[in-house]
C-alpha cells in the first residue's frame, strides 16, 4: 500500500526485477522485514519512477561507453595484427 500511495515502483534485491504495485501483489516474492521495525524493509526498495528511469538511462550511457571502447580496442588491434603480418585482402580475379 505504501508503494501505491507514495507513487512508488517496487525494486526486489532479491531477484533484481522491477514492480508496479499490483504487479507486487500478484508476484510470489515475499517481504523480509528487518528487526527493528515494520517500515524497514529488508529485501526491497521502493522508488519513485523518475529515479528507476535516471538510473537506468544512466547504465545504459555506461553500457554504451564501455562498447565504444571495446569496438576500438578491437579496431586497433586488428589493424596492428595485419600491419605486423602484411596481411592484405586478396584481390578479386577479373
Amino acid at each position: 500500500m505504501t508503494a501505491y500511495s507514495s507513487g512508488s515502483i517496487i525494486f526486489s534485491q532479491d531477484t533484481s526485477n522491477i514492480y508496479t504495485p499490483r504487479e507486487f501483489l500478484d508476484s510470489k516474492e515475499e517481504v523480509r522485514y528487518k528487526e527493528y521495525g515494520l517500515e524497514e524493509y529488508h529485501n526491497f526498495t521502493l522508488l519513485y519512477p523518475h529515479t528507476l528511469i535516471t538510473g537506468l538511462i544512466n547504465e545504459v550511457d555506461k553500457a554504451k561507453n564501455q562498447l565504444i571502447k571495446a569496438e576500438e580496442k578491437l579496431h586497433s588491434t586488428v589493424l596492428k595484427l595485419l600491419n605486423t603480418f602484411e596481411l592484405h585482402p586478396k584481390e578479386k580475379n577479373k
